[in-house]
């Protein structure tokens, strides 16, 4: 089989296979391609890209790369896979109709955000569609919010080969990555944090009669002075 004609098999494979091999974002192709025992990773800004390296051999020189590079194709050919690590946010990212177009172009998003709604109690979907920044920003939808979205975007990468060295998360997200890292599954990270989300909410409404949270940034010291003058005002 000629060099061109093992191209146009590759790219034939990639355009039929069911399997996510590719995928196109603010008008960049990205994508993974096979050849000659090494695994090449692909940038293109152009829709004609494989035309463009049908005519590439098995072994390109620098003024190959430079060539496509002028054309917005971008080839590497790195066998070793960079170190990467993912971060799941917590709260405060949050604004209307998030993740609405990652559920519309992802199939695998689609797949994971529907499993979320089959175990939930109600309508977590309808978030996606609210308009209402206030209503999505606090606690009792937030929470879930975030977990749609994040645990969607997380299935998303992997099923493109995506395979970090470390999961971390902050606040929120620790919880998150905990489900991202398989220490427990979908189903009881969305139990979780559903009930989290429950009980935080329950406790913000009371607390303008009963109890409050407030963060406070001093040394210990200082605190403890506070509270002793507050305790002393009391007594008197």
């Amino acid at each position: 089989m000629s060099q061109k004609s093992e191209y146009k098999q590759l790219f034939e494979e990639q355009h039929t296979s069911d399997q996510p091999q590719n995928v196109s974002l603010d008008g960049v192709v990205y994508a993974e391609l096979n050849h000659a025992s090494a695994l090449w990773r692909m940038a293109s800004a152009v829709p004609d890209y494989r035309e463009e390296l049908l005519h590439l051999g098995g072994h390109p020189a620098e003024e190959d790369f430079a060539r496509l590079a002028r054309r917005g194709i971008f080839l590497d050919s790195t066998t070793t896979a960079v170190p990467t690590a993912v971060m799941c946010e917590g709260m405060g990212a949050v604004w209307p109709h998030m993740g609405r177009e990652l559920y519309e172009q992802f199939p695998v998003a689609r797949a994971a955000m529907d499993r979320i709604q089959s175990i939930a109690s109600w309508d977590v979907l309808a978030l996606l569609d609210c308009d209402d920044l206030d209503y999505i920003s606090a606690t009792r939808w937030q929470i879930p919010y975030l977990f749609l979205v994040e645990y969607a975007e997380w299935c998303t990468l992997t099923s493109l080969g995506f395979t970090p060295s470390l999961v971390c998360g902050h606040s929120l997200g620790e919880l998150i990555a905990l489900c991202c890292a398989g220490i427990y599954s979908y189903e009881v990270a969305f139990y979780i944090l559903d009930k989290r989300a429950e009980y935080v909410a329950a406790m913000e409404a009371r607390a303008d009669k009963d109890f409050g949270m407030l963060a406070v940034h001093a040394e210990y010291v200082v605190v403890k002075e506070v509270l002793e003058k507050l305790e002393n005002s009391k007594e008197k």
